[in-house]
């Protein structure tokens, strides 16, 4: 994993010019999927220059910055947990009953489309009816 951060790091420090030329998230994510790819190769000594001098204290750092990262992870979780479980069940019975309404609607539909076939079926008989006796 150290690895991967050392590399991802080198690859940012190489093109972080054009990347603060970029106006938005958008932008950013196009040139990650465009231009770093195919630069890579070319500046393939630099960045595995700067993998193996990367300094022994960044993987502290990393480990640092991990237990940092879970520390406000589980502080968000525990945030989210404190939300007001009431607004969660209030939301909940919201859904259900908007859903027991869909319910109840597509079955009145189901019972509409059941009477319109079976008129148009009747209507259908009759025209066949009434078509036998002009032919007769």
């Amino acid at each position: 994993m150290e690895a991967f951060f050392k590399v991802a790091l080198a690859l940012l420090t190489l093109h972080e010019d054009l990347i603060l030329q970029c106006d938005g998230m958008e932008s950013i994510s196009e040139y990650f999927k465009t231009a770093i790819p195919e630069s890579s190769l070319d500046h393939l000594p630099y960045i595995v220059t700067k993998v193996l001098k990367a300094p022994p204290e960044f993987g502290l750092k990393l480990k640092a910055l991990e237990g940092e990262y879970s520390a406000l992870h589980d502080m968000k979780l525990a945030s989210f947990s404190s939300v007001k479980p009431a607004n969660l069940e209030e939301e909940l019975q919201i859904v259900k009953k908007q859903n027991s309404q869909l319910i109840e609607q597509v079955a009145v539909c189901r019972g509409t489309l059941c009477r319109v076939e079976a008129q148009l079926k009747a209507q259908e008989e009759r025209e066949t009816r009434k078509d036998a006796i002009i032919e007769m």
